[in-house]
């Protein structure tokens, strides 16, 4: 089997180069006789050029060593070669954790100990996965979750040397505080394939997966596999209903506010009078989103 490995070495505390050795011995070794091709990155434009190479020169598998954006990347790189009609092969997706969050692990059960995750791997039991596909200016799929507004401000101000020295959880927490002295909320508006209404607010979570920043779960209807997306919407702007918002969302009482919505689609439009935060699996993203799809049983991913 031809496998190739992309590793970030940049994700999460910079761990992967003291693991790298142990992933190259369990998937590359044990008689399995693997052929294995360990290539680093630390770039998710690079990532995405990397994976889409990987399915034009044949490979077997692909794993995506690093955080939640990695694996993002991962997955865009497999959607952009497959959309070349000489590239239709299904390539599975294994992910080893190094990230700082690991929202997917979590949610899917995979081991956060990045050996016994290469051990899930190698049991290859492969899960057809939805994707939510952003349709503007040019396609770009999420696994996990969106967010507009907000939380899509505070991962674009994030500082990468904040992160560094601080680590990647805390530094979240700060730029979070800073983001919201500063904030100034533009409202946008959605509607559904479904009921054709405009649903109005300030702040937005899209979930293919229930799990958000982590173990809190702001979309708990979501699933995998369910052909659907969610859409938890805040309508509110002011700081205080921010604030009681994050904590609804820590303490899992935010279904119960009476200006949270939450939607479930197949396809959404969003649009606002300038241009929307947004980013996608912790990454930021320098689009504006206008309209997303679901993709149902999309890619196929290796899990317990």
């Amino acid at each position: 089997m031809k496998i190739k490995l992309i590793i970030n070495f940049i994700a999460g505390t910079k761990k992967a180069k003291s693991y790298l050795p142990g992933i190259k011995s369990v998937i590359g070794g044990l008689g399995l006789k693997n052929e294995l091709s360990v290539v680093p990155t630390g770039n998710i434009e690079e990532t995405i050029e990397l994976s889409c190479n990987a399915v034009r020169e044949g490979f077997d598998l692909i794993i995506a060593a690093g955080g939640d954006g990695t694996l993002n990347a991962v997955i865009n790189g497999v959607m952009k070669a497959r959309s070349n009609p000489k590239h239709q092969t299904d390539v599975p997706i294994g992910f080893i954790p190094l990230g700082v969050t690991n929202v997917f692990a979590l949610e899917t059960g995979i081991p956060l100990d990045p050996i016994k995750a290469c051990k899930v791997i190698l049991n290859h039991k492969t899960k057809k996965a939805d994707l939510v596909k952003i349709a503007n200016p040019t396609p770009r799929y999420f696994i996990s979750m969106a967010g507009i507004g907000f939380d899509a401000k505070v991962v674009k101000s994030l500082n990468p040397a904040l992160k560094e020295l601080v680590g990647g959880k805390l530094a979240h927490i700060l730029s979070g505080i800073h983001t919201l002295t500063q904030y100034h909320p533009e409202q946008f508006s959605i509607s559904t394939n479904q009921d054709k209404t405009q649903h109005t607010g300030y702040f937005a979570i899209i979930g293919n997966i229930k799990s958000y920043g982590g173990k809190f779960r702001v979309t708990p209807q979501a699933n995998l596999d369910d052909g659907f997306m969610d859409v938890c919407l805040f309508k509110s702007p002011r700081r205080r209903d921010i604030l009681r918002y994050l904590w609804g969302i820590l303490t899992q009482q935010h279904l119960r506010f009476k200006d949270v919505e939450y939607l479930k689609a197949k396809k959404i439009k969003v649009w606002g009078p300038n241009k929307l935060w947004l980013q996608i699996d912790g990454e930021s993203l320098e689009e504006s989103p206008s309209e997303f799809e679901i993709c149902p049983k999309a890619v196929s991913v290796i899990l317990p």
